[in-house]
C-alpha cells in the first residue's frame, strides 16, 4: 500500500539509489527526507539488499526519529526476515501511535496471512476499512484470505465490491471467475459477467470468463461465441485462441481445433506450444504420423518441453516402435522427474512388452508415493494378466493398508476376488465399497465385463445388480 515509487519516475528513483551508493562507497554522511528514505527502503527490499535495507532504516530512524513510516518499514522487514514476532510487536506499538494509519493493519494482515492465520488476517485488514481510501485493495486483500479459508462465497462477495470500486480491474475479474467455479455457483457467473458486459462490453477478460463459465454448464457453442468477441476486442491476445481451441477438443472437433491453434502459429512467437497441441489433436484423430510430426515441430523450438517428448512416444507406441516410443517416453521423464503419471505410463509399456523395469518402477513409485491410488491399481494389473490373482490380491490388500477408506481399492479388490471365484468374500468387499462411493460401482461392472464374459461371471453380475439397492447410486 505505498505509493512511494509513484511519486518518483524511474529515472529519479536510479538517480535517488546511484546518491545512496556513492555515499556508501565514499563512505560519507547522508541524509534524506522520510519519503525518500521509504522509497530507497522499498527498493532495496525488492532487490532482496536486506544489508542496505537496514542501514538506511537506522539511518533514517535517527534523522527521523517521529516518523510512525520509517517504524512502519522497519517492522516490514522483520516481516521480510521471517522475524514476526518482532514485527506484529513494532506493529502494536504504531497501532497505539496512530491508530488511524491504515498501513499498519494492512501490513499486521500480511505478517498474519504470511502465518496462514487467515481469520485474523481479515480482522485486521477489516480494522483499515475505515481508515484508508484504497478501499479496493482492502476488500481484495480480504477476497483472498477468504478464498485461503476455501470461503468462495465471502470471497465473491468482497471481489464484486472491489470491482464496483475498480471496474476494470483485470485481476478482480479472473479472481471472480475462479470464485464462481470453486463455490459451484456457475449459472450465478453467467449471469454476473453477463451484466458486466451489458456494461462493460469490450472488457476482454470477461469474455473470456464468461466463455469459460459457458464451457462448465456444458453450453460449449455460446462458449465459443463468447471467445469470438474476446477475439475480436483484442486479436494479438492468444489466451481467447487457446481458450476457442480447448472448447473444440472438448467437443471432439479435432480438425477446427487445428485450425485455431494454426491461428495462433500466426500471433505467439511460443511454437512449441500450439505445435504441441496440434501433435495431440491428430493423435487423437489417430493420425500418429501427423501427431508425430508436429511433436517433433514442437521439441524443436523447446527441447525441454516433457509433455512433447511424452506425446511423441506414445505415438510410436501406437505405430509399434517401441524402441523409439521408450527413448522418447524416458527422454520425457529425465526432464520431469517428479511426473509420477509418466513413470506409470513407461511402466505400462515395459510390462505389455514383456521388458525388464516394469515392476521396479511400480514398485518404486509407491514407495515415494504411498497414497497413489493409480500405482497401486496398475501394479496390481500386472500380475493380474499374467494370471497370478494371488499377488494381485496382496498388492490391494497392501495398498488398503496405506488408504484403507479408498472405494477404488475396494472395487478392484472385489473384482480380483471374482476372478478368483470367491464370490461371497467379493460380495462383501462390494459392500464396504458401496459404503464409501456407491457411484462407482458401475466402474467395477465395467471392469468386471471387460476381464471375462462366460456364463459364470454373467450370472453373478446380474445377481449383484438386483441385490443392489439402486436408490444408493441416484
Amino acid at each position: 500500500m505505498d505509493d512511494n515509487f509513484e511519486s518518483y519516475n524511474e529515472h529519479e528513483i536510479r538517480d535517488l539509489v546511484d546518491k545512496f551508493e556513492q555515499k556508501i562507497k565514499l563512505n560519507q554522511t547522508f541524509f534524506f527526507d522520510v519519503e525518500e528514505y521509504e522509497m530507497l527502503i522499498d527498493y532495496y527490499i525488492d532487490n532482496q539488499n536486506i544489508t542496505y535495507s537496514n542501514q538506511l532504516i537506522q539511518h533514517a530512524i535517527m534523522q527521523h526519529p517521529d516518523s510512525v513510516g520509517i517504524l512502519l518499514k522497519k517492522a516490514q522487514l522483520y516481516a521480510y526476515a521471517d522475524n514476526t514476532e518482532k514485527a506484529l510487536e513494532l506493529l502494536a506499538k504504531l497501532e497505539n501511535l496512530d491508530p488511524n494509519n491504515s498501513d499498519v493493519f494492512f501490513t499486521k494482515g500480511a505478517i498474519y496471512s504470511q502465518q496462514k492465520l487467515y481469520e485474523k488476517a481479515i480482522e485486521e485488514y477489516k480494522k483499515a476499512i475505515a481508515k484508508t481510501e484504497e478501499l479496493d485493495e482492502i476488500y481484495i486483500n480480504i477476497a483472498f484470505e477468504y478464498e485461503n479459508l476455501g470461503n468462495y462465497d465471502k470471497a465473491i462477495e468482497y471481489l464484486i465490491k472491489a470491482l464496483e470500486l475498480s471496474p476494470e480491474n483485470e485481476m478482480v475479474l479472473y479472481e471472480l471467475a475462479m470464485s464462481f467455479e470453486f463455490a459451484q455457483r456457475t449459472e450465478e457467473s453467467i449471469s454476473f459477467f453477463t451484466a458486466y458486459l451489458n456494461e462493460n462490453p469490450y472488457s476482454y477478460t470477461a469474455w473470456i470468463n464468461l466463455g469459460s463459465a459457458y464451457n462448465t454448464q456444458g453450453l460449449n457453442e455460446k462458449a465459443i461465441e463468447a471467445f469470438e468477441f474476446a477475439i475480436a476486442i483484442d486479436d494479438e491476445n492468444p489466451s481467447a485462441f487457446y481458450s476457442k481451441a480447448a472448447t473444440y477438443i472438448g467437443l471432439e472437433e479435432y480438425v477446427k481445433a487445428v485450425d485455431v491453434y494454426n491461428e495462433i502459429l500466426q500471433l505467439d512467437n511460443n511454437f512449441s506450444i500450439p505445435y504441441y497441441y496440434i501433435g495431440e489433436c491428430y493423435e487423437k484423430m489417430e493420425d500418429f504420423n501427423a501427431a508425430i510430426d508436429y511433436y517433433s515441430r514442437s521439441i524443436e523450438h523447446d527441447e525441454f518441453f516433457s509433455d512433447a517428448w511424452l506425446g511423441r512416444g506414445l505415438s510410436y507406441y501406437e505405430l509399434k516402435k517401441v524402441p523409439q516410443s521408450i527413448q522418447d517416453i524416458k527422454k520425457a521423464i529425465s526432464l520431469n522427474e517428479d511426473n509420477v503419471d509418466y513413470q506409470l505410463i513407461l511402466a505400462e509399456i515395459l510390462y505389455k512388452e514383456k521388458m525388464e523395469g516394469a515392476l521396479e518402477i511400480y514398485q518404486r513409485v509407491i514407495n515415494e508415493d504411498p497414497e497413489n491410488t493409480d500405482a497401486w491399481l496398475d501394479y496390481s494389473e500386472s500380475y493380474r494378466d499374467s494370471g497370478d490373482i494371488v499377488s494381485a490380491v496382496e498388492i490391494i490388500s497392501q495398498a488398503l493398508i496405506q488408504m484403507p477408506k479408498n472405494a477404488d481399492l475396494y472395487y478392484r479388490l472385489a473384482a480380483y476376488q471374482l476372478l478368483n471365484k470367491e464370490v461371497k468374500t467379493a460380495q462383501n468387499t462390494i459392500a464396504l465399497a458401496i459404503d464409501l462411493d456407491p457411484k462407482s460401482i458401475n466402474d467395477f461392472f465395467e471392469y468386471i465385463a471387460e476381464l471375462k464374459l462366460d456364463n459364470f461371471f454373467i450370472e453373478i453380475i446380474a445377481q449383484m445388480k438386483k441385490d443392489i439397492d439402486h436408490s444408493n447410486f441416484k
